[in-house]
């Protein structure tokens, strides 16, 4: 845990950059969101034979929320890129100027191979917890409290059930890092090795020829290779048994939330326009958590190098 507050803390030489970030995600969830009001509401004028201007303004307003969410997500995407980039560039400054001081004496005590891969794919794979994950922690908490004050005007029951499963999506990963956090420490560390030994072949390449075992070597590095990638995809359902968990969370809680509605509907104690606007929100407000899901999915490789990133950097 102290780990993931500390690679937070890079966060701090993009400040500007991270409220840009949450704001851009809490104007796509809310152009998401109105989207689907308008649209709900549309159904429930039909349904209600409403005047003509009134199907229109809906499906107007509908339209324009697709175009302003539509505009948004491009916009991200451009400005993730930027994002990024300003935070890897401070980690890799970090990291070369405490190689300088450190000097030669800690090079030569280091494979030329780990070194290249933790200031180039290690810090490459920081970029989905530092300028997704987090953020969108962010997103999720701000979301949550509007849609439990929308949904539960609607219906308390729902609006309760779906903050629970909000509270679910961001406590599940955090109960299973521990476990999580051994098995691609393991997969780091196995991967740099490797990394480092095709490094270290490739500038001996004229050594292993003159020897006449360029070919063995090779056999031996197809070898390692192989046993690496089986290990990887037995690592990928290990690290996908939380996101399954949330997954199952978020649906079990958008089908259980219409099912509620329609209780109350037979019950008589809400109108059937209230289902009407559950059945198409409630899928609506657990997207933040599905995002969320998926970037946490995406920051396993980053988490995994953290270690080495920080035992580098406190030297």
């Amino acid at each position: 845990m102290n780990q993931f507050f500390r690679l937070v803390y890079f966060l701090k030489y993009a400040k500007k950059e991270t409220a840009i970030r949450i704001l851009l995600g809490l104007g796509i969830v809310g152009a998401q969101f109105s989207q689907t009001w308008f649209l709900a509401k549309m159904v429930i004028a039909v349904c209600e034979k409403r005047n003509m201007k009134e199907i229109l303004l809906c499906f107007l307003a509908e339209f324009l929320s697709l175009f302003i969410r539509a505009g948004l997500i491009k916009y991200q995407e451009y400005f993730l890129k930027k994002y990024a980039a300003k935070v890897k560039n401070e980690i890799r400054s970090q990291i070369l100027d405490k190689i300088m001081v450190l000097g030669p004496s800690f090079k030569n005590d280091q494979r030329t191979g780990n070194l290249q891969s933790l200031i180039t794919d290690g810090v490459e794979s920081l970029e989905a917890f530092l300028t997704q994950y987090i953020p969108q922690i962010a997103v999720v908490v701000f979301t949550t409290i509007f849609i439990t004050t929308f949904m539960c005007r609607l219906d308390r029951t729902v609006g309760l059930l779906l903050f629970f499963m909000s509270a679910v999506t961001v406590i599940v990963p955090q109960i299973f890092m521990p476990a999580v956090s051994d098995v691609m420490v393991l997969y780091w560390k196995e991967y740099a090795q490797l990394n480092a030994q095709y490094i270290d072949d490739m500038q001996g390449m004229s050594t292993l020829k003159s020897l006449g075992v360029s070919r063995k070597e090779g056999r031996r590095l197809q070898t390692q290779a192989i046993g690496f990638a089986a290990e990887s995809m037995r690592n990928l359902g290990i690290s996908l048994s939380d996101s399954t968990l949330i997954t199952i969370c978020i649906t079990a809680g958008t089908s259980i939330s219409i099912l509620l509605s329609a209780i109350h509907v037979a019950q008589g104690k809400i109108p059937y326009a209230v289902l009407i606007q559950v059945l198409f929100l409630a899928g609506e407000c657990l997207k933040p958590m599905n995002d969320l899901s998926i970037y946490w999915h995406n920051s396993y490789t980053g988490l995994s190098v953290a270690e080495e990133l920080l035992y580098v950097l406190d030297l």
